[in-house]
């Protein structure tokens, strides 16, 4: 009778014990692990999961969590997870059931782990199971009746993972509804092909850890091809370049596709500044907090007479810090500090680009659509200065997403150009069309050049106003030039 007082007293005691730490964590937290997630714990996992008792250890062993198993840790969308919480709402929609979210449900769990089925077959109560050798190619594990309906999910072990090392041609999942026009189906785990089935899923939470030695989440990289910023380079963002006022820079949404807006940033100095070795820095959300960092040699475009730097920025739609530091050796030679903010996607109406203009525009016919400043295989350097000579081309161009097109026809912008001094329009407009060029499905471009011989010298405006078929608004931009002889 004592021992078994001083049993009951222990287990007392560790529920007592355990009772705090549990508390500890908030709704948010406290049953993560029993959340679809937790079917990707591994065994290591769910021993540090339940020593953790605070929410700031929650948030960030599940932010570690995520991240070991994110095929590119620095990229800025852990495609894994987008996977997963995609079959996830599939799940909930189609699997759930009174009292049980589809995710949680033996279909639910099966998906999660091992993904769509590669064959699926629905089974009646007037039909029999071995059926499923129409599908599969085999024969079945006999001719039992289906006690209700059944849904037959047939997995191909060359379409999975080799790290789940499955023998055999196929693992079948067996799922009988328990009462009829339910939802609510179980898996039958009594035959063999159940336990090779069931074994597979055992290995997945190991399968899928994919950088099991990541300590800490690796901020995501801003910029493509790029690796995180140092603590260093961070550092040197908040001072002032020592080569700052000599630096031109331009800050601009950009066109990438039919939706994609990345910030596209142009960086210039004198010849006879320092050359950059490395572009660096961070971008910041709306909260202020460190979004993603990036550093990246700095590759200096071949201009007639400046130092030309170049970044393009893929980001989301919202409001952003873009913090960037150019180095010469370990000098911070340059530094931008700028508010941007990415729209909106149009995701089906028609709409245009700003429009561009340089002095200088580079053949460059493997550059990536998207890339800053950059239209069917040619690099625009943007102009910054006013002074610009008088045997010089003036370069512009612009995107165009979705223009209304006639069935047949080529799809035309018009340009109307007015030419002012002091002021004042000198003769009449030049008005033509500008072709549009298609780069992508939705996604057409327009270019040409004016010869700035044609212009009297001095001090001018030039006002541009593009009209596209399908768009309201004009495209609109006004350049002030100051023409040398």
């Amino acid at each position: 009778m004592k021992s078994q007082h001083l049993i009951i007293a222990g287990a007392v005691m560790l529920c007592l014990a355990a009772g705090p730490v549990a508390a500890q964590l908030s709704e948010e937290y406290a049953e993560w692990d029993e959340s679809p997630a937790g079917f990707l714990l591994t065994e290591d996992e769910e021993d540090e999961w339940e020593r953790i008792t605070t929410d700031a250890e929650a948030k960030r062993f599940i932010e570690l969590f995520w991240a070991r198993r994110n095929p590119n840790p620095t990229s800025p969308v852990n495609e894994f997870k987008a996977r997963f919480e995609s079959m996830v709402a599939y799940a909930d929609r189609e699997f759930s059931y009174e009292g049980t979210r589809g995710a949680l449900s033996d279909r639910g769990k099966v998906m999660l782990l091992l993904g769509a089925p590669h064959q699926a077959e629905k089974r009646f109560n007037t039909e029999t199971v071995s059926g499923v050798a129409t599908a599969t190619g085999q024969s079945g594990r006999g001719s039992d009746e289906v006690r209700a309906r059944a849904n037959l999910w047939v997995y191909e072990p060359k379409k999975l993972d080799e790290k789940f090392k499955v023998k055999g041609s196929r693992l079948l999942f067996t799922f009988y509804e328990e009462r009829p026009n339910t939802n609510q189906f179980y898996l039958d785990r009594s035959h063999r092909e159940a336990t090779m089935g069931l074994r597979a899923m055992r290995m997945a939470p190991e399968v899928y850890l994919l950088h099991p030695d990541l300590t800490r989440v690796p901020k995501p990289v801003s910029v493509p091809g790029g690796t995180e910023a140092t603590d260093a380079q961070l550092a040197a963002l908040g001072a002032v370049g020592s080569h700052n006022d000599a630096l031109a820079t331009m800050v601009d949404v950009g066109a990438a596709d039919a939706n994609g807006r990345p910030i596209w940033v142009h960086l210039g100095l004198p010849d006879d500044a320092p050359a950059l070795d490395t572009l660096a820095g961070q971008v910041l959300n709306a909260a202020g907090e460190v979004a993603s960092t990036f550093q990246v040699p700095a590759n200096k475009l071949e201009t007639a007479a400046e130092q030309v730097y170049h970044l393009t920025f893929p980001l989301p739609a919202g409001d952003y810090q873009l913090q960037v530091a150019g180095f010469s050796g370990t000098d911070a030679a340059v530094t931008l500090d700028a508010p941007v903010t990415v729209p909106e996607a149009n995701l089906d109406g028609a709409w245009a680009s700003d429009l561009w203009v340089g002095l200088q525009a580079m053949e460059t016919p493997n550059a990536l659509l998207g890339s800053a400043y950059t239209f069917g295989g040619w690099h625009l350097v943007p102009l910054t200065a006013s002074d610009v000579p008088k045997t010089a081309e003036l370069s512009y161009f612009g995107m165009v997403v979705r223009p209304e097109v006639a069935e047949g026809a080529q799809p035309t912008a018009k340009l109307k150009l007015t030419l002012k001094k002091d002021g004042k329009r000198l003769g009449n407009p030049l008005r033509m069309d500008l072709n549009l060029v298609p780069v992508r499905e939705d996604l057409y471009f327009y270019a040409n050049a004016i010869t700035l011989a044609a212009l009297p010298a001095g001090e001018c405006t030039l006002d541009f106003d593009v009209t596209v078929p399908g768009l309201e608004e004009k495209i609109s931009r006004t350049v002030e030039l100051n023409i040398v002889e």
